[in-house]
């Protein structure tokens, strides 16, 4: 559009249908007259610039058709996530003062060998609130702070805060160390019998069932994972010998 000294105002002078590429051409006069921009897409205006006296044969108008990112609406939300270790008492506190967050959730999952199970799930339809839960000090748990935007913004989810609590199994924090010696005794006792007995074979299948066991009683606390690694070398170790 071109300022038209007369009548004090912009009328339109010609339009560009651009190209795949975004681009055009058209004729202007260069220095001596303003000019307005609009650009339009399926009927919407897009953009319209300030006047502008042209003394370029190149300008570049952009805009955007992508809308406002809805992540960006957690970065407004106050929130706490705790975990007492005396009390043994998760703490999930929050409060959107725009609105934006619809949901908020606790959940909660206990980490096994076999993978992450859900033990405790709560969610309340609220901008702010305060959810809690008492976690066992028996295992080792993933606390998972969860905020959910309304359905102007498709629902939308993310963690927005994790911690991790370790616990001790309550079996192994009461025999404590005299459980670890009972372990070693018992396992010793084991090898020596495999090597009574001049079998390795039988020696290493004593040794990986004594863990077993005081795993299981609650004499030691391994890992699973570390059980797991204890009986492979064990498996590697017999495979060789019986190749020599």
């Amino acid at each position: 559009m071109r300022w038209d000294i007369g009548t004090n105002a912009f009328y339109t002078v010609g339009e560009i249908v651009t190209t795949q590429d975004g681009t055009g051409n058209i004729n202007l006069r260069l220095y001596d007259t303003w000019y307005k921009y609009q650009v339009t897409y399926d009927g919407v205006l897009y953009l319209s610039t300030e006047p502008v006296k042209e003394s370029s044969t190149s300008r570049t108008l952009e805009i955007s058709f992508a809308g406002e990112d809805p992540y960006n609406n957690f970065d407004n939300v106050q929130y706490s996530l705790t975990w007492n270790n005396q009390t043994n008492i998760t703490l999930f506190t929050y409060n959107d003062p725009t609105g934006a967050v619809q949901t908020g959730c606790l959940k909660i999952f206990e980490m096994t060998g076999y993978g992450n199970t859900l033990v405790h799930s709560e969610c309340v339809e609220s901008t702010g609130t305060t959810l809690s839960h008492n976690i066992n000090d028996s295992g080792t748990y993933i606390v998972r702070a969860i905020f959910r935007l309304g359905s102007e913004y498709d629902n939308v989810e993310k963690i927005v805060d994790e911690i991790v609590v370790n616990g001790v199994a309550e079996r192994f924090a009461v025999i404590g160390k005299f459980g670890q010696v009972i372990s070693l005794l018992f396992t010793g006792t084991m090898a020596m019998i495999g090597i009574a007995s001049g079998s390795i074979y039988l020696g290493l299948f004593l040794i990986i069932a004594s863990l077993i066991t005081e795993m299981k009683i609650g004499w030691l606390n391994i890992s699973t994972s570390i059980l797991y690694g204890f009986i492979s070398i064990a498996i590697l170790i017999g495979l060789g010998l019986k190749r020599k």
